[in-house]
């Protein structure tokens, strides 16, 4: 077999198994396709090597006819800062600004593939939000073209296009527990160090980050975040000191990342960004990602501290294409701070996409969600309530979000795998009383039933007297009005505490013995109030909260697999892509890819 049809076949496998790719919106050519997730082109080239490794190349192309003396470089530097696994890249021959990743691996390492669609979805996805305001920026003309079978731009996009929609309408996005299946971050920092060869009293470990040195005036950090756009995420990264960013600079580090690109035997899985006073080389690797390898051939049954080493040793590459030579400093271009302001104004475009939604109020009768909400800007997450039901498991929470000039909002979101619901409860005022917004909230929050887990998101270690009024009396009405006593609910969570599957069990046989148990105690001395205190405590506990958080992400995935074998998911309103660890990234055989 000839290494072009070798490239042939492991673009098919990945396309089909990986990408989901719609034929109607697929061209091929050899081992080169081009595909339309949206409005732009993302085009995927593989090549064989002579060693038997495979070069893959990822470009998305988002703006066309550049006009020259741009300081385009620079603005590309900004938005990297944004970037999840790629870079932001002008190309002065094309005169075009493209997001760009590649990847140098063997065809058997499927880690790679599932990182390589990863990088594809969302970078086809951002660009396509960003494009015109890119556009706009450099005096160019957003890329949006269609295949030619198809006369004029996709319309009714991919359903990957909603595939970081769909993350962050999950539980996960609330609180993601997936490091915790990895080992301790100073247990990762010394595997890390014994494999760059660096001592360990040259390690330094805080706050899930580890920082060592690793080149003269070069650090590596690496370590557990939230990526302000993709959420969880395992951060790795060189830092150096870098003052200033002239133009000069910033054209050198763009000749990096394509020489990074463009080299056969190298790996661009990130980009360059100034922060002010260090240059960083940032990869992004999502929770969702180290996940979703527990479904591939590779994975031996734990995540491990090489598995992270996986993500963090394509930063070699960077060290290794970085010129030792001086950069001379120079004074043309604009300031860096003009650049990151222009990148700021064109990030926003994602938060911007709720805008409309703010105006646009639901009807007595809707019970839809507004997914465009969750691209809101997360201020503050007041309150989370969690039912923990293996059929329907549900998250709710009350958030102050903002729009991105600054405007706050009370918002409900109710994350459900069958029927999501999010609304604007009201705008917030500096200074105004705002008591009406919270009360409707907290009525909303609890829908008439208590929940398992309740807590005050930024106040986790809340008494019972630090509970609002409206929250404590809502929670004794719901208990009076559904015949349900704290102190018995209270007596169930603290015995089936760590284990939501007990809780929740088809079989409530001991829950009844023990909940009767807990009336009769409560009757012989009954508490002044309510037993609210005492279900405060368990309810809102860290060892609770854990529990169910850990175990959340299966339940819904459990709730949603039921639903489709039994075909029934067509009465749901679930969101456009069914996001399942079994599934995502690998349909099975009957599966066929979508057009949402």
């Amino acid at each position: 077999m000839s290494d072009d049809v070798q490239a042939d076949v492991l673009l098919a496998n990945y396309l089909q198994g990986f990408v989901w790719a719609d034929e109607d919106w697929l061209e091929v050519d050899g081992a080169t396709a081009t595909y339309w997730q949206a409005r732009l082109t993302q085009t995927t080239t593989v090549d064989v090597l002579p060693d038997g490794r495979t070069k893959w190349r990822i470009r998305t192309r988002i703006v066309e006819q550049v006009p020259a003396g741009t300081d385009a470089h620079q603005l590309c530097l900004a938005l990297n800062r944004y970037a999840a696994g790629w870079s932001f890249a002008y190309d002065p021959a094309e005169r075009s600004i493209d997001a760009i990743a590649a990847i140098c691996a063997l065809p058997q390492w499927d880690t790679f593939f599932l990182r390589l669609s990863e990088k594809a979805k969302l970078s086809a996805w951002m660009s396509d939000v960003l494009a015109e305001r890119i556009a706009e920026a450099v005096g160019g003309v957003a890329a949006f073209s269609h295949p030619q079978a198809q006369s004029e731009v996709r319309k009714s996009f991919d359903a990957t296009y909603y595939y970081l929609q769909t993350l962050r309408g999950r539980p996960e996005w609330i609180m993601d527990l997936t490091r915790y299946q990895f080992p301790s971050v100073e247990d990762i920092a010394e595997t890390i160090a014994g494999l760059v060869g660096v001592k360990p009293d040259d390690v330094s470990c805080e706050s899930q980050t580890m920082r060592l040195p690793v080149a003269p005036g070069v650090t590596l950090e690496a370590g557990f975040a939230k990526h302000e756009i993709v959420g969880e995420s395992w951060r790795s990264a060189l830092s150096m000191p870098c003052p200033s960013m002239p133009q000069a600079k910033a054209n050198y580090l763009a000749d990096v990342t394509w020489r990074l690109f463009h080299d056969p035997q190298t790996n661009l899985l990130g980009g360059w960004s100034y922060d002010g006073d260090a240059l960083v080389f940032e990869q992004w690797n999502t929770m969702s990602e180290a996940r979703n390898q527990e479904q591939l051939g590779s994975y031996h049954g734990r995540h491990t501290e090489v598995g992270l080493w996986g993500f963090t040793s394509t930063l070699s590459d960077v060290l290794g294409t970085m010129s030792q030579e001086p950069v001379d400093d120079d004074a043309e271009g604009r300031p860096h701070s003009d650049a990151t302001e222009r990148a700021e104004h064109i990030v926003a475009a994602i938060a911007d996409q709720a805008r409309p939604a703010m105006t646009e109020r639901r009807t007595e009768d809707q019970e839809s969600a507004d997914r465009r909400l969750l691209w809101l800007e997360n201020r503050q997450t007041l309150a989370v309530a969690v039912w923990f039901n293996p059929m329907g498991p549900t998250v709710s929470s009350i958030e102050v979000c903002a729009l991105p000039d600054g405007t706050e909002y009370l918002v409900y979101f109710r994350r459900h795998p069958f029927a999501p619901y999010h609304c604007v409860l009201g705008q917030l005022t500096e200074g105004g009383d705002d008591s009406r917004l919270f009360s409707d909230g907290t009525d909303l929050l609890f829908g008439g039933s208590l929940p398992n887990v309740l807590t005050l998101w930024n106040n986790p270690d809340a008494t019972a007297a630090d509970v609002p009024d409206v929250l404590r009396d809502r929670i004794l009405d719901t208990a009076s009005g559904g015949g349900r006593e704290l102190a018995a609910e209270a007596a169930w969570i603290e015995k089936t505490m760590g284990n939501p599957w007990e809780f929740a069990a088809v079989d409530q046989t001991e829950a009844e013995h023990v909940k009767t148990a807990a009336k009769k105690a409560a009757a012989a001395n009954p508490s002044s109030d309510g037993g609210f205190a005492a279900w405060w405590e368990k309810v809102s506990s860290f060892d609770n909260v854990v529990a169910n958080f850990r175990v959340l992400p299966e339940a819904w995935d459990g709730a949603l697999n039921t639903q489709r074998a039994f075909g029934n998911l067509g009465h749901f309103d679930v969101d456009p892509l069914l996001v399942t660890y079994s599934k995502i990234g690998m349909p099975g055989p009957d599966d066929e890819p979508s057009d949402n």
